[in-house]
């Protein structure tokens, strides 16, 4: 295929069907050319008294005939609708029509035409393939010889007929060996041309450059491609040096060289990326893959040039999104890695000082649970662009994931890291952000970790600044703390403390202890509160305070708070098969628990397996838990009180205490807070309290238990007040399963709530 040269070219212009179109024109005008020399030979031959003039005339007006029908036929378009759009084999047919009968006329004649009858199939060797130019020539042959027998039936000479059949041997020897030779080689024309066309198109249509040079790196030969992708116009570019195409500074034309003299074997190729430049000076992003090629016994570099600007976008932008943050568009947590080794060895050599903060947003989760998560992206993103303000450009400011940040304050030469930049932060964060209607102020606790005091490594600087920033919340939120190395012994023995937490239901490590209560008319027990005590192989007894709240917030609450459910009824039932009375034994339920959607099933999987009736077993929530969200509180504790339990709230009053949404709970017991109770000895405020809440109690017919009593003064007040049950260190404190039965239960008394 010869490649594109510049030059302009008709038939490259025009469509491929009006290309052949145009070529069957121009065989039929070499054949209408044929048929004149014909006729003038024709002529010659009557000049010389060797034919009639009315044979000629004949055979003149036929063929006139004949081509000018042809001729309208191309013009028009009629022969596309044949099978054969050339018209090739009603040409022949009418030639050899035309001849033969001609060839009636004299022996002379009939030389002349069976000459030219074998120009007409040299003619057809060049379309038709080798089956039909053989079946072509045996009709032309056999033809040929009934004309004869013809001619021999009407007299003619001897001599003539034998020179005739001495012609018919000769026609019959040469022409089968035409149609043979002329079949392969119309085969081999088909497939070069076949070839031709689809290399071509394949050439034309080619988006990469194509870029073919000498030795000397000029170009020979380029695509159209060049036109699309450098916007220079390909035929210019031939006998200019490659280096044209790429900026003054970059010059690989003797690197594509060496490495294409580098290659060995055949299909071996070498690639790599470079610069390249437009015809109006922009650059562009190239992939040049080079191979060697052999063009009329010359050494050629064959180039691929990839304009590869998309490919690098998409990279970029690959990069960018494994290093950023596809929210607020900040550094991830590896990039901030990366950033943080950097400023740490750049301060290693200039014996500088690096702070990393670690930021956490206060109840941040409140805003996401109360307004939905695209609130909370739009204040993250917010809060993200006002840390961005506050940082300098040597800074960095990146996003660890949920709301936890880091930030890399650098040293410079110019000043000192001072505490003055983490106060403007702290102010400019807590300015108040609206968004949908709400005004949102959102305070934040940041822990810091300085370089090289804290540590000398990424993971141990940002971990100790996690570390501070616990602190700093543990310290009542919003404000900063620094690590110490105190902190971090904390952290170690929570950690620890974590761990054994997760482990304790397997180690069977917990225990219940029961606190009674008693009715304060007649001083019997009635019931008991199940408290939850962790039996630490190696700390001891582990107070609920230090583990409650971590199992909370790690969400261990929710099995825990499942075995002490089952604890609680499983050790009922076995006082029951020891022949004690039942009694009613309350258990708290956490916020989280009441929470699952499946709290209702786990509590009635209990009781069924454990055989207790519901009505001995009380669940005390917390006026907190309720208020969250009072339409999901109102349909959990329907769904209790389906079962049968009873339903206490805990420390009633140190809540909403909202009358409206209480009536709409169905609750039975009321408990007064400890906190009520303490000062009813010299503080006639709680003691007001404590009546009103005795008296509500009583308005809505609730039963109410006093927890916390201690002193004798305040059991003949709530006695007074008419209280229906105490709880406290007053009738005892809370006792072991074993210890509590000795002392309440088989004293016999006890009496049914």
């Amino acid at each position: 295929m010869p490649p594109y040269s510049g030059k302009p070219d008709r038939k490259t212009a025009r469509s491929l069907a009006d290309d052949r179109q145009s070529l069957r024109l121009r065989r039929f005008s070499m054949a209408a050319l044929s048929a004149v020399v014909t006729f003038l030979m024709l002529g010659t031959l009557y000049m010389h008294g060797l034919m009639e003039g009315r044979t000629i005339l004949g055979g003149t007006m036929a063929m006139g005939l004949g081509l000018a029908v042809f001729f309208i036929a191309f013009k028009r378009g009629w022969n596309l609708k044949a099978k054969d759009p050339s018209l090739t084999g009603p040409m022949m047919l009418l030639s050899a029509a035309v001849i033969f009968l001609l060839m009636f006329d004299s022996a002379t004649a009939r030389a002349t035409m069976g000459a030219y009858l074998c120009v007409i199939m040299l003619f057809g060797v060049f379309r038709y393939p080798t089956v039909v130019l053989m079946k072509t020539a045996i009709i032309f042959l056999c033809v040929y010889a009934g004309m004869l027998g013809v001619l021999w039936l009407r007299g003619a000479p001897a001599t003539d007929m034998a020179m005739d059949m001495g012609r018919l041997i000769v026609m019959a020897c040469v022409l089968p060996l035409v149609a043979w030779v002329g079949g392969h080689i119309n085969s081999l024309r088909n497939t070069l041309h076949d070839r031709k066309v689809f290399f071509q198109t394949i050439w034309d249509t080619c988006k990469e450059v194509v870029v073919v040079m000498d030795g000397e790196g000029l170009i020979r030969y380029t695509n159209p491609a060049m036109k699309t992708v450098f916007d220079r116009d390909p035929a210019s570019m031939i006998g200019m040096h490659a280096g044209s195409l790429q900026p003054a500074h970059v010059d690989v034309t003797h690197r594509m060289l060496h490495a294409v003299q580098t290659l060995e074997g055949p299909g071996a190729k070498a690639s790599f990326e470079t610069e390249g430049v437009r015809a109006d000076g922009t650059r562009l992003p190239l992939e040049i893959t080079l191979s060697r090629a052999y063009l009329e016994g010359t050494d050629m570099v064959v180039a691929f040039l990839s304009d590869i600007t998309k490919r690098k976008m998409a990279e970029d932008q690959i990069k960018h999104l494994a290093q950023h943050d596809p929210l607020t568009g900040l550094p991830n947590r590896a990039m901030m890695h990366e950033r943080l080794a950097h400023a740490l060895a750049l301060a290693g050599r200039q014996q500088g000082a690096v702070w990393v903060l670690f930021l956490d947003f206060d109840r941040f989760k409140l805003i996401n649970d109360s307004l939905g998560h695209k609130v909370g992206d739009i204040v993250l993103t917010t809060m993200a662009a006002r840390m961005v303000e506050v940082c300098r450009e040597t800074d960095t400011v990146a996003r660890l994931g949920g709301d936890e940040f880091v930030m890399i304050l650098s040293e410079t030469r110019g000043g000192k890291l001072s505490e003055s930049i983490i106060e403007r932060l702290m102010a400019k964060l807590a300015r108040p952000i609206r968004v949908n209607g709400h005004e949102l102020l959102l305070t934040s606790s940041i822990g810091i970790s300085v370089f090289p005091e804290d540590g000398a490594t990424v993971d141990s600087l940002v971990e100790h600044a996690d570390v501070a920033m616990y602190r700093a919340k543990q310290n009542g939120r919003n404000n900063f703390c620094f690590y110490t190395a105190s902190m971090n012994d904390a952290a170690i023995a929570r950690l620890e403390l974590e761990s054994d937490l997760r482990n304790a239901l397997q180690r069977d490590e917990f225990r219940l202890h029961y606190q009674p209560q008693v009715d304060v008319a007649s001083g019997d027990t009635v019931g008991a509160e199940a408290l939850l005590r962790w039996q630490h192989p190696t700390k001891g007894l582990v107070p609920p305070a230090a583990f409650i709240p971590m199992a909370e917030e790690t969400g261990l609450i929710v099995p825990i708070g499942a075995w002490v459910i089952r604890a609680a009824c499983e050790q009922q039932r076995k006082w029951m098969n020891d022949g004690l009375p039942p009694m009613r034994i309350s258990v708290n339920l956490s916020p989280r628990q009441f929470a699952e959607t499946d709290l209702v099933e786990t509590i009635q999987s209990i009781l069924i397996e454990t055989r207790i009736d519901p009505t001995y077993l009380e669940l005390e929530l917390t006026e907190g838990m309720l208020m969250s969200d009072v339409d999901l509180a109102e349909k959990r504790l329907a769904q209790l009180k389906r079962l049968g339990v009873h339903l206490s709230i805990d420390d009633f009053g140190t809540g909403y205490s909202s009358l409206a949404y209480l009536k709409r709970f169905p609750i039975d017991v009321l408990k007064i807070d400890r906190s009520f109770v303490k000062d009813l000895s010299n503080e006639d405020n709680s003691k007001a309290i404590v009546m009103a809440i005795i008296t509500l109690a009583k308005a809505m017919k609730l039963h109410v238990v006093a927890e916390g009593v201690e002193l004798l003064e305040q059991e003949e007040y709530l006695r007074k007040a008419c209280c229906d049950r105490i709880q406290g260190y007053l009738v005892s404190a809370p006792l072991p399963a074993l210890e509590f039965k000795e002392n309440f239960l088989e004293k016999g008394a006890l009496q049914a709530a």
